[in-house]
């Protein structure tokens, strides 16, 4: 099975990897008490962080401003992460090589994993329509059409009851050409809510993979006395193709090995 991943990692190609290796070369270091304790305490939010973050492209005083909030509380909840990323970066521009690197991957294997579609960070953005039949799909509810035709001097007689009927007689009778400044003006809106929210939910996503980075971190205790294997009863496609891979000793590092990723470890003896 090699496939994307083992094409990925086994090529070195995933900036996350490397830092997920960094980290486990710290791990084999003599930690006379193991990392259970690190679970969201500083030390181990610290090692998080800068593992995924490494690739994120902010100020630096966006970054100190995040590592701060989430030293101040160890014990929060994953909401409670997602405020913490969303208040700083939402709303600003920043970049996320590693986010742009998987969604590539993911378009061109035209199949995302769970968190990706949670969020509809696999979402295509609004387009204009360019004809009748496609603009009457454009809006969000029957009201909105009704409102836009009988402003525009549209009024069927009698009316539609139900959104079908308008769909109908919209595309017979009404002219697109005429439409077009208000549908491009509503797709101008649109694009925006939808930035909006996709800038949102890549903030979400990177809370996520922070959380389970801590996990991680937790859970690979003392990696020179035990080995691990990956948990394998997701019914996530993507996050088993990898789990397998990283069974079978392709894929190297510690979860989580993309954005996003879920991947558990457990140890065997």
């Amino acid at each position: 099975m090699s496939g994307i991943f083992g094409r990925l990692f086994g090529k070195g190609k995933n900036k996350q990897s490397s830092a997920s290796e960094d980290i486990i070369e710290w791990l084999n270091k003599d930690q006379s008490d193991g990392l259970a304790k690190y679970r969201f305490t500083s030390y181990g939010i610290k090692k998080a962080f800068e593992s995924v973050t490494a690739g994120i492209d902010t100020s630096p005083e966006s970054k100190a401003a995040i590592l701060a909030d989430l030293l101040s509380n160890e014990t929060q909840s994953v909401g409670d992460i997602e405020k913490i990323f969303v208040c700083a970066l939402s709303g600003t521009e920043w970049r996320w090589a590693e986010f742009e690197h998987w969604r590539a991957e993911f378009e061109r294997r035209g199949q995302y994993p769970y968190m990706w579609t949670y969020l509809h960070l696999a979402d295509k953005p609004p387009k204009m329509p360019d004809g009748m039949a496609d603009a009457v799909k454009c809006f969000a509810s029957i009201q909105d059409m009704k409102t836009c035709l009988i402003n525009n001097g549209y009024k069927p007689k009698p009316m539609p009851k139900h959104r079908e009927g308008w769909e109908i007689w919209a595309i017979q009778n009404v002219s697109f050409e005429k439409l077009r400044p208000e549908l491009e003006e509503n797709n101008a809106k649109s694009l925006t809510l939808w930035d909006r929210w996709q800038n949102e939910a890549r903030c979400k996503l990177l809370a996520h993979t922070f959380d389970m980075s801590c996990y991680s971190l937790k859970d690979v205790d003392k990696p020179h006395e035990h080995s691990f294997q990956a948990i394998e009863s997701t019914d996530d496609p993507v996050e088993l193709e990898i789990a397998k891979q990283f069974n079978a000793g392709i894929i190297k590092g510690i979860p989580p090995f993309f954005p996003g990723d879920r991947t558990c470890l457990v140890t065997v003896a």
